[in-house]
């Protein structure tokens, strides 16, 4: 099943395993959207984390870009896990990104330009987002935002991407062609065959970027 096909889908609900004691949830607001953990109980999407727009036309290639990174790298990015039918909101499961990493990219956010938690956050990226490891994606056809705000730090060396900004259609499918396991192969050529619908003919067989909006 697609995210797109469905008014309101939600895939794999589970509960987060995470708990609110001990941490702050995540609260922030960029140029084009804002972020925010669900924290009221109450709410079926408690505990994930909420992405409005906030202009523009979302593009569908977005999510769908996103959704196929996860599905071939679900340790490297973010999952999402429903999608309004307007595409302009987006409910994700949240990443377990360390205190230091979640405090450098909220001050990021906030205009801060020198902190202790920047400056870790740029020796981490600088050692563990090497041209080689983006190697990995490259050869999937996944080439992932890596500006700063954009990545988080799992157990303080494992980066994820909240974004994803080219694709590589052919490199994808020919990795996706891979892929063992019957179902997750079947998703992802199903998520490369709604891709193709969302980029013209004449560059479908190039590197093309993938817009937040249209």
């Amino acid at each position: 099943n697609l995210i797109l096909k469905f008014s309101y889908a939600v895939f794999n609900m589970r509960k987060p395993a995470n708990k609110f004691s001990g941490r702050k949830p995540i609260k922030v607001r960029g140029e084009h959207a804002s972020v925010v953990e669900i924290t009221d109980r109450r709410h079926p999407l408690h505990g994930y984390v909420q992405r409005t727009k906030l202009r523009g036309t979302p593009s569908p290639r977005y999510n769908l870009a996103l959704t196929l990174a996860h599905l071939f790298f679900p340790n490297n990015f973010s999952e999402i896990v429903a999608v309004s039918a307007d595409l302009k909101v987006t409910h994700s499961r949240r990443i377990p990104v360390d205190k230091q990493s979640q405090k450098a990219i909220e001050q990021a956010y906030a205009g801060v330009a020198e902190s202790n938690a920047i400056k870790s956050q740029n020796r981490r990226i600088r050692r563990f987002v090497t041209p080689e490891f983006l190697e990995m994606f490259k050869e999937a056809g996944i080439i992932p935002n890596a500006n700063f705000v954009n990545i988080g730090f799992v157990r303080g060396r494992t980066p994820v991407f909240f974004e994803v900004a080219y694709i590589d259609l052919n490199k994808a499918e020919n990795f996706a062609a891979r892929i063992k396991d019957h179902a997750l192969r079947d998703q992802a050529i199903a998520i490369l065959t709604s891709l193709r619908k969302t980029i013209p003919i004449d560059r479908q067989g190039k590197l093309v970027n993938v817009p937040d909006v249209e």
